[in-house]
């Protein structure tokens, strides 16, 4: 409250009991918020000025559908020695070679499962082996339209950043999330 108001309202042949001085106040308060300028508001009240803080949140941009999936797919990791590697995740864990892609990319199931692991040697990427325990992405198995799921990655923040065939009719896009993280879908 500043100096005249205040001076004013001390002064006002109003305040004759608790009730006149609370509902003054109270008229001040609606006048001090929503129509006194302020000059550390760009002289403006403060009610105008939170109004133009105010930013329309990604949701109400543009609406995009859920995508639904069946949870994680697979996880991809880099490693430094492919056999080894196979031989660690068969007989430690009982998994089954599934099929191969070139002479780098070994995928793995769990019996009975639909999750995958997939181990790769690529040479251009064996030194980031056991960085960050090697996870290169992470996958979802895609439910709904898949052209439709990359365009609500798109819509959302994502981005898409290739898309093809790991075997005839195992397609996949690979996208990357706000951050850069990225995820297959399957």
């Amino acid at each position: 409250m500043g100096g005249d108001e205040r001076e004013e309202l001390v002064h006002s042949a109003e305040l004759r009991d608790a009730e006149s001085v609370l509902a003054q106040l109270g008229r001040w308060i609606e006048h001090y918020n929503r129509q006194a300028p302020h000059s550390a508001l760009g002289m403006r009240p403060p009610t105008e000025y939170r109004a133009s803080l105010e930013v329309t949140p990604p949701s109400a941009k543009r609406r995009c559908r859920m995508i639904r999936t069946q949870g994680l797919s697979h996880i991809h990791l880099i490693v430094r020695d492919l056999e080894r590697s196979l031989r660690f995740y068969t007989e430690v864990f009982g998994m089954k070679e599934q099929f191969r892609e070139g002479g780098y990319m070994v995928f793995l199931a769990t019996p009975g499962r639909e999750d995958l692991v997939t181990l790769n040697q690529d040479p251009g990427e064996t030194h980031r082996a056991g960085d960050n325990g090697g996870v290169s992405h992470f996958g979802f198995r895609v439910v709904s339209d898949f052209d439709a799921a990359i365009a609500d990655v798109e819509a959302a923040g994502g981005r898409l950043i290739g898309r093809g065939e790991h075997a005839p009719g195992v397609r996949f896009a690979y996208v990357a999330d706000p951050d850069g993280c990225v995820i297959e879908l399957l």
